[in-house]
């Protein structure tokens, strides 16, 4: 072996061991910080790889690993399920668009009928509609957004009721507006309303913020503050650094998959012969994936059959997101709670205090004079009884520790020993508890991630599918290039608040 492949393979070693154990190495990196270093890191290995073999696309870290083996079985699935996979790409054109997808779908020649879309079609919003934002809750806590989470210090999504979380959702009038803005307009349309709404937020944020500055922008070490309250609407999606790596990367090689191989399917059972399929990778993320069909003959069909093409990679994901909800939902409901143990932390040392400098933050509070701690109200009951100068003895997860209390100095007959306390959950240390939070983690990532990429898939974006069913049924050019850009202008935009607390 050749001295320069030598090295290569130990950095690439060395490059896997720091993707790896990320967190571990540099727990001290900034949000903003760790996303630069974890793309340096991964346009590093990218170039090791290239250098190793030789593949199509490279570019910067990023190349393409394609295959024609899977070419033949693509072939025998669209012989196999071309009806299944016509009716659904119509089905998740209807969730996409709604009812204005009858625009792009008008002169469709195929044998089913309007209702036959309709009836199931409003049946998933029902559904999607109820789920998305008990789910959403949920997955708060997988994926990391530090506005969101500093809003949820103290509190765990986990200890949520989603049942009660869906009764209260359901009785306000917030379901059934969402419920009929996707039925005319699909879930895209929720998406670009969404997306406006949130960047007027953001720039008028923004806009206060610049104006406060230039009032004092004179006076010596004046600084300019952003806004740091404002919730980016949209994040990039890193696994290892925003949502897990293991669960994250499988998430994604998934999604991905079944977004490509549905076009490339349904392009076959069009006649459209597919050269070759596989993978983009930025290292060893995956970051896309394609099918390679023949565009010229894709020019060849009609309108309404180019947009089905189009759309069967959206509609794919819209349905993986419903059949993976079934066991988020029933792990999150039926689980979750069996594998948590509630417990109570200490979140803070009052100074001065005999606590202080002894107990820390994240000291779990095990008992309290002798008595059993499993909530703060048991801590309430053993605290009450002590007194100025009274002995507190009190276990934690790190050992037994003894202190003298002192007067509370709003009622002098209290006894303190200057600890903050906050009651959280906890993983249980058992194989099954991990093995199923995993596994909830995994389903709730597939959930959450094939809505999103289907609606964003949808947007009229240059390089998404959106973008060439807008072009494919609409004539009027100038409408879709200020639609395209309002909408990236939007991106942008809601990118920016993620930047402000990194």
């Amino acid at each position: 072996m050749h001295t320069k492949n030598k090295i290569a393979i130990l950095l690439l070693a060395v490059l896997f061991f720091a993707l790896l154990y990320f967190d571990y190495i540099f727990p001290f990196f900034e949000l903003l910080t760790k996303v630069l270093f974890a793309i340096l890191l991964l346009v590093s290995f990218g170039i090791v790889i290239q250098r190793l073999g030789s593949f199509d696309g490279t570019f910067f870290g990023i190349y393409m690993v394609g295959t024609k083996k899977g070419v033949a079985t693509m072939q025998h699935l669209s012989r196999k399920y071309k009806g299944f996979l016509d009716a659904m790409a119509l089905w998740g054109m209807f969730l996409g668009f709604g009812l204005m997808s009858y625009r792009f779908l008008k002169g469709n020649s195929g044998r089913i009928r309007l209702w036959k879309i309709l009836v199931p079609g409003i049946m998933s919003m029902i559904f999607i509609s109820l789920a998305l934002p008990a789910l959403s809750v949920m997955t708060l806590q997988i994926i990391k957004i530090p506005q969101i989470s500093s809003l949820l210090s103290g509190a765990n999504p986990l200890a949520i009721s989603l049942p009660g979380i869906i009764k209260q959702y359901v009785l306000s009038y917030n379901f059934y507006v969402l419920l009929a803005v996707a039925v005319v307009f699909g879930f895209s349309g929720i998406m670009v309303a969404l997306l406006a709404f949130s960047t007027y937020t953001t720039l008028s944020q923004i806009g206060i913020s610049l104006y406060k500055y230039l009032q004092v922008i004179n006076i010596p070490n004046s600084h300019y503050s952003p806004p740091l309250n404002v919730v980016p609407g949209v994040v990039p999606i890193i696994p290892g650094i925003d949502i897990p790596l293991v669960a994250g990367i499988l998430a994604l090689i998934g999604i991905i998959a079944v977004h490509e191989l549905s076009h490339g399917i349904l392009a076959n059972a069009f006649k459209i012969k597919v050269k070759s399929l596989g993978v983009v990778l930025l290292g060893l993320i995956p970051i896309g994936a394609y099918v390679e069909p023949d565009e010229k003959m894709m020019k060849k069909l009609s309108n309404a059959r180019q947009t089905k093409i189009l759309s069967a990679g959206p509609s794919a994901n819209f349905l993986s997101m419903i059949i993976f909800s079934v066991p988020a939902l029933l792990i999150a409901i039926f689980v979750i709670p069996v594998i948590m143990s509630t417990g109570v932390f200490v979140t803070a040392v009052q100074p001065n205090y005999p606590a202080s400098s002894i107990l820390s933050p994240g000291m779990r509070i095990i008992s309290w004079n002798g008595h059993n701690i499993t909530n703060v109200s048991a801590v309430a009951a053993a605290a009450a009884q002590d007194k100025p100068g009274s002995i507190v003895n009190i276990t934690t997860n790190t050992g037994s520790y003894s202190f003298t209390a002192v007067a509370d100095p709003s009622n002098k007959s209290k006894g303190l020993v200057g600890v903050e306390l906050s009651q959280n959950q906890s993983l249980n240390n058992t194989p099954y508890a991990k093995s199923m939070y995993f596994a909830y983690t995994l389903f709730a990532l597939l959930f959450s991630l094939n809505f999103f990429i289907a609606v964003v898939n949808l947007l009229p974006v240059p390089g998404l599918d959106g973008w060439r069913i807008y072009k494919t049924n609409i004539k009027n050019k100038k409408f879709i290039n200020l639609l395209t850009i309002l909408i990236v202008f939007a991106i942008v935009v809601n990118v920016l608040p993620w930047f402000f607390i990194a």
